[in-house]
């Protein structure tokens, strides 16, 4: 365990990694604890089970993306403003957290019931209002007045989070296909941000 940094952290990152590599029933715990330094007695001290200890991993990371979101939601803004903006929170987000996306990816396919039913319960924990139904109003709103050419709330979301995540899971397999390494880089972002807004504005806005 290093010197000065909370255990109880430690513990969440090493388990970001376990479960982003091999799922909620591979992670298993007595490698989670030795990655992190401490024992399986400190770590069920902490998150009684491994899974509370998996809740607690997405907690810590949609605890920090869920208000954002909330709060584009709420801007009084047109789409347009809309589309340039939750492009950038989103890539801007995964950039910084990649391992979420895989762990989410990767537990959705093998235990989709857990992974759902935790993260229903922490949208509940973290927003009192329900997220959909603020989406779908904003979207009925200004498809209404027709500043949209769709109305399909969820359809415009998928394709939102289609456009922002799916790169971070692609990326290896678009770097064989061009025969190129993509570099970690603002620059990079700053044309993937601009291409999804571009593709959004274009398909959505009339």
């Amino acid at each position: 365990m290093k010197k000065n940094v909370d255990p109880k952290i430690q513990i969440l990152d090493s388990a970001m990694e376990g479960f982003s590599q091999l799922g909620l029933a591979g992670g298993r715990v007595d490698r989670i604890a030795k990655r992190a330094g401490v024992n399986k007695a400190m770590l069920y001290y902490y998150f009684h089970s491994k899974e509370g200890l998996f809740k607690e991993v997405l907690r810590s990371h949609f605890s920090q993306l869920i208000p954002l979101v909330v709060a584009e939601i709420r801007e009084p803004v047109t789409p347009q403003t809309f589309l340039e903006r939750i492009p950038r929170l989103y890539i801007g987000f995964f950039r910084k957290n990649p391992r979420l996306i895989r762990l989410v990816a990767l537990n959705l396919a093998t235990d989709p019931k857990v992974v759902s039913t935790l993260f229903s319960s922490l949208l509940n924990e973290v927003t009192p209002e329900h997220l959909a139904l603020s989406i779908s109003n904003k979207i009925a709103l200004w498809s209404s007045q027709g500043l949209l050419r769709q109305n399909d709330p969820m359809q415009i979301m998928i394709n939102i989070l289609s456009l922002c995540t799916f790169f971070f899971l692609a990326k290896p397999m678009v770097e064989v296909a061009f025969d190129r390494t993509i570099p970690e880089c603002d620059e990079f972002y700053e044309k993937r941000i601009e291409s999804v807004v571009s593709l959004l504005k274009g398909g959505l806005l009339p």
